[in-house]
């Protein structure tokens, strides 16, 4: 543990606390949309837009697309569109077609940019 670590351990801000509290209730009492939700909100739509798509369109064919065979490139592989709703839908592409278990999942994607510490 570093220096800051303890210094900032021991002293504890008493306005913190009250500050978060003060920021999420003036969004719900103003019914602002934070900017992340509303996007993360939109592209769960488009993903299950997308999934409900026939076969043969060229939108889920390029979305579902494993790039070219071949050697990849050293390294980590790029993030792909698709990486952050697997981590909620699973199989994304079948669990789109069921609407009612689709809008039951899209809280918690929505929420997930809400529980980083940014206040």
């Amino acid at each position: 543990m570093t220096i800051y670590q303890k210094k900032s351990k021991t002293r504890s801000d008493p306005h913190s606390e009250r500050w978060k509290g003060a920021c999420r209730c003036s969004v719900e009492w103003t019914k602002v949309m934070d900017a992340l939700t509303h996007a993360l909100k939109l592209k769960w739509k488009w993903a299950a837009h997308i999934a409900r798509m026939s076969d043969n369109r060229w939108t889920k064919r390029t979305t579902s697309w494993r790039g070219p065979d071949g050697k990849r490139s050293i390294g980590r592989p790029y993030a792909r569109w698709s990486d952050d709703i697997k981590g909620v839908a699973g199989n994304w592409l079948e669990e789109g077609n069921n609407r009612e278990k689709w809008a039951e999942m899209e809280e918690a994607f929505t929420q997930k940019g809400l529980h980083s510490d940014s206040f």
